[in-house]
């Protein structure tokens, strides 16, 4: 693992540690849970609301992935980019999956021939797949990466190609948080903070369904251009 890369521990608590006054099952928020253990943790805990689609039958609120996807993609397309690879997640993530479709579906209804990596939203397999691409296809002028993490490995192996961002590749991600602020990175938005605390409401309240949050496009160094769109 890579010195920037970041795991998540998942620690199991009991649901008999979930319970409050008079017997209540209080609940679970869940963040980066499977789905098929976010099904027991259902049956365990009594109501639980992921960060995240996640199981059937499980309430979650999640930002809007596919359209995440679209705003990256057609912020590049409009800045003239027209070889653009896109680098999704894990496969068992339903988030980097609608990022990824999303984009690529943007790219598709431009009228253009995708590009995709697979990553995992870890830094050192983002170095890896954007070398592989750029060696497959020099043609890329830009790059989606369906989480900022990956978005930051792709900026390393551009720069260490020799490749200059923006002016020869231009590079979007997806989160906004310290990452992209710190590296100039251009960034699709989800208010992770807000969203957390509207999920803890759904949990207390028993509130079910599936919630999506509007995202939006943070502009940066990183597409050669400034502002939010």
């Amino acid at each position: 693992m890579a010195s920037n890369d970041i795991r998540l521990q998942i620690r199991l608590v009991p649901a008999s540690g979930a319970v409050g006054a008079g017997g209540l099952k209080l609940g679970a928020l869940l963040v980066n849970v499977r789905p098929e253990l976010a099904q027991q943790l259902r049956r365990g805990y009594g109501w639980v609301v992921s960060m995240g689609r996640s199981a059937p039958r499980v309430a979650s609120i999640e930002p809007d992935n596919a359209d995440g996807g679209r705003l990256a993609v057609d912020h590049l397309y409009r800045d003239g980019r027209r070889r653009i690879a896109v680098i999704g997640g894990p496969e068992s993530n339903p988030c980097a999956v609608d990022r990824r479709e999303g984009g690529l579906r943007s790219i598709r209804e431009a009228g253009l021939e995708p590009v995709v990596g697979q990553g995992d939203f870890t830094l050192a397999t983002a170095e890896r797949v954007t070398r592989r691409l750029i060696d497959e296809h020099p043609d890329v002028d830009a790059v989606f990466a369906a989480c900022d993490m990956t978005a930051a490995g792709a900026l390393r192996a551009l720069t260490a190609a020799g490749r200059r961002v923006p002016d020869d590749v231009a590079v979007v991600g997806f989160d906004d948080g310290v990452i992209a602020a710190s590296a100039g990175l251009t960034s699709v938005r989800q208010t992770v903070e807000e969203n957390a605390a509207s999920a803890t409401r759904m949990v207390l309240a028993r509130d079910g369904g599936r919630v999506f949050v509007p995202v939006s496009l943070t502009v940066r160094q990183s597409s050669g251009q400034h502002g939010d769109a």
